[in-house]
């Protein structure tokens, strides 16, 4: 970034710098658009992703309101946290270890709340998910028996 900070022009007021890292080949040319779309020019915009197994990956922390407030890689991560509940909050599976650190009881307390806040929010998308599918789909039944009744 030093190298190129030099040829980036800071007088124009609608300018974008992209940074890629060399591990990174598979983001499409798409991809990278729309995220220029969504940019805003007075901030910091950061391409993040959500995956099944993030092993070896690096960690964005977020705040309550959704602000990123560390970003951490795995290497460097002190605490391993992961979890499985259901639509209920109840757990399933619990597996939390001290890679590099211990954790106290208050800290994993803030994890499980964290974890509980998210699940509620993934089974409302879920259900919303379905909702719009079964909307669509009796949508298409209903036209397609209209349809049939022009015939």
């Amino acid at each position: 970034m030093q190298q190129a900070l030099p040829y980036i022009d800071t007088d124009t007021e609608n300018n974008s710098v992209i940074v890629l890292y060399g591990d990174v080949p598979l983001i499409s040319a798409d991809t990278l658009q729309q995220l220029i779309a969504l940019a805003n020019a007075k901030s910091v915009s950061i391409l993040t992703l959500h995956t099944e197994n993030p092993t070896g990956l690096g960690r964005i922390i977020r705040d309550e309101s959704n602000s990123i407030i560390a970003i951490v890689e795995d290497k460097d991560a002190s605490v391993d946290f992961n979890l499985v509940m259901t639509e209920d909050l109840e757990l399933v599976e619990l597996q939390g270890s001290g890679e590099e650190n211990v954790f106290t009881r208050n800290q994993m307390d803030e994890m499980l709340d964290l974890a509980e806040k998210g699940v509620s929010e993934l089974v409302t998308l879920q259900k919303q998910a379905i909702l719009d599918a079964d909307q669509t789909s009796l949508s298409d039944l209903n036209n397609l028996a209209d349809s049939f009744k022009r015939l």
